[in-house]
Order: C-alpha cells, then structure tokens, then sequence
C-alpha cells in the first residue's frame, strides 16, 4: 500500500494484530510473563511505569506489584505483536490507577513520550476500551454480553449474537477559496481557537457527499470538487477522521450559530504565521495531535 507523506498522529501502529492468535490468546495469558506487555488506562489517562516515562509494564513487573484483582480489571484486550512480545490493554478502576502515576492521553501524546510510530497503539487500545465500557449488552436481547476474540469482539451466551467494535467515520474539511481557507469555532472552543470544519458521517452517504453537506449546513458555502487528503484513527472515543479538500464555489458566509460559534476566512499567510507559532493573529490552530493541523500544513 502506498504510503502517504502526510502522518496524523495516531495514523502509525507498529504491532502485528495476530488475528490469527485471538480465538485463545487470552486464556494462555499470564503463562509467559517476561514476554507480555501492558498498557493500562483508566478513563482515558495512561498509568506509567516507575521511571515516570514508560507506558508498557512488563508482564512480571506489572504482576509482581499488582494482583489481577487489585487491578480491578474491566477488560483485557489483546493488541498484538511484535519481536517476539505480545501487547495486551488493561481497564483499571479509577480506585487502583491511584496506585500509578498517571497522565491524560492527550499530555501524554503532547509531550513526546512515545514515538509517532507507536501512537497508533494508544488509538487501537483506547478506542477498544471504550467501546467495551458502552457495548456490555446485547442489542438484540438485552442480556450481558462476554469479551470473546481476544478482546475483538463480544458475545451474548442468551441469543448467541455476536458484537464487533464500531468506529464513527467524520469528515473534516480543508475548504479554500484562492489563497484563503474556511476555519471555525466550536462552542466548546478555547477563546481564539479555530479549527478545520468537520462533521458525522450519516447512513447512505459518500464521503464526498457527507462533506458538501457538512460544509452547507454549518456554513452556508455550496462546494465544488472534493478531494481525499489523508484519514486519521481518533481514539476519544472511537473515530476515523476522513481529511478532505473542498473548492468552494462562493465566500459568502451564513453560520449555524447551533452548531458553531464563528466560522471566518483566513489568509493563507496568517494560518503559516501561527502555524509558526504567531499568537498575534485573531485566531489560534489545532496542537500537533490533530488532523486539521496535519491538514493545514499541507495547504501553506
């Protein structure tokens, strides 16, 4: 598969999933400590290892410390492999992270402590975890679910349904108009903080459709080409961010005020200044985390 040049972070993810290995991979677990590897969070914070930098406890490390049930585990989920370890992702308590140093993801991502190559790791984990935390009954029956497939699934023992984990695809829009680009401002923003526009997919539409639509309803703008950029796994929750280019046809701008609380044009040279790091501007963009960042920068 060609790669992109582009890479959002979280995009990259260095472990074999072993598809193959899930069926029983978590019944033979805990057998071969000094080869296992866990990531554990709890409500979307990351536990560190002693050095206060390290993420992935080592099986005997981890168990020598911690008993299963101090950990208080909601879940295990098998990530995969790699050089001859097996990853695995723990839920925890909010009660037994206190015995961890533990920091958001998103600190955590911000400042380095892991290589871009391995964020896709977190995405996977997180978005597992999550998923499961929401999914405990059956959607057909209503009866509790059980974790099968190594975590990759989950399975009703009443109506013998089989649950798979969803991700929510979003389109977020790179909209231009000559040299300037369409950027907005969500309710929940930080003050000055614009960002790409973007929205849910819904059932039945193209990627293309569901931009052009976004882009109307939020905007007022009628777009023109529409064109795949790069995508990017979102693991708070579970997303996969579709990054596309949109000409539009017009500037004239009509905002829906229910979904946005500004939506300006800005110059391509002042998006390259506070990219830059020029907070002069009226307005701030994305942190590295983001795909409207990633998307932006390929534009200047």
């Amino acid at each position: 598969m060609k790669t992109n040049p582009i890479q959002p972070l979280f995009s990259q993810n260095t472990l074999d999933r072993m598809d193959h290995l899930r069926a029983n991979i978590l019944t033979s677990r805990l057998t071969n400590l000094d080869t296992e590897r866990y990531l554990l969070l709890s409500k979307g914070n990351i536990m560190l290892g002693k050095d206060g930098q390290s993420c992935f406890f080592t099986g005997t490390e981890l168990f020598e410390q911690h008993s299963e049930e101090q950990l208080n585990t909601s879940t295990c989920v098998f990530l995969g492999g790699k050089e001859g370890l097996h990853y695995y992702t723990l839920g925890i308590s909010a009660e037994a992270a206190e015995d961890f140093e533990s920091i958001p993801m998103r600190t955590f991502v911000q400042n380095k402590m892991l290589p871009d190559e391995d964020l896709g790791i977190l995405a996977e984990a997180n978005s597992l975890l999550s998923w499961h935390g929401s999914h405990g009954f059956c959607a057909r029956c209503g009866h509790k679910s059980e974790v099968a497939h190594g975590g990759w699934r989950r399975d009703c023992p009443a109506c013998e349904a089989e649950h798979f984990p969803r991700t929510d695809p979003v389109v977020i829009m790179l909209v231009t108009y000559g040299d300037e680009c369409l950027i907005g401002r969500g309710h929940n923003f930080n003050e000055k903080m614009f960002s790409c526009l973007a929205g849910f997919m819904e059932p039945g539409e193209t990627i293309a459709q569901a931009a052009l639509r976004e882009l109307w309803e939020e905007a007022g703008i009628v777009g023109g080409e529409v064109n795949y950029i790069v995508d990017q796994p979102w693991p708070f929750p579970s997303n996969l961010m579709i990054g596309v280019h949109i000409q539009a046809k017009s500037k004239v701008i009509k905002v829906d005020y229910n979904e946005l609380a500004e939506v300006i044009w800005a110059s391509k040279a002042d998006v390259k200044a506070v990219l830059a790091g020029d907070e002069s501007k009226s307005f701030l963009l994305p942190s590295r985390e983001a795909i409207a960042r990633d998307l932006l920068i390929s534009w200047v």
